[in-house]
């Protein structure tokens, strides 16, 4: 089991559907992972209503990944299908868990200064002391 599997859809009073990893419980308040609010939008198509979902960072503003929800203001909550909670594993794979990684100097390589990896800012080392 995955900690994806531990995912939540949670209605509140606002009127904001949101998906996220629920991490604690108690009598007043929950604590909330990743939370991405749920959006539908319908079209009228000649075959019909169509609705596609789409998700988007629910606490706009800060990178905090972890926030609190008063019980108070949730009116519902459910268990996701697998497709859904598929679907928020790689949306949170994609947005938070995956960081750039840093080059690492070969063998051929030294390892330079901040200041001389800017050299294409500055012109090479020989230029900077002509002046």
């Amino acid at each position: 089991m995955s900690m994806y599997d531990l995912c939540m859809i949670i209605k509140l009073t606002s009127g904001d559907s949101i998906l996220c990893q629920v991490l604690s419980d108690t009598d007043e308040n929950i604590l909330i992972r990743d939370p991405l609010q749920i959006n539908i939008l319908s079209t009228s198509t000649p075959e019909g209503i169509k609705a596609a979902t789409y998700y988007a960072p629910w606490f706009q503003g800060t990178e905090s990944r972890i926030h609190m929800i008063r019980k108070m203001h949730i009116l519902s909550a459910a268990i996701p299908d697998e497709a859904t909670k598929e679907e928020y594993a790689k949306i949170v794979a994609e947005r938070f868990d995956q960081k750039p990684e840093a080059k690492k100097p070969t063998t051929n390589e030294k390892e330079d200064s901040w200041l001389d990896q800017l050299n294409f800012k500055f012109g090479s080392e020989e230029d900077r002391h002509k002046n």
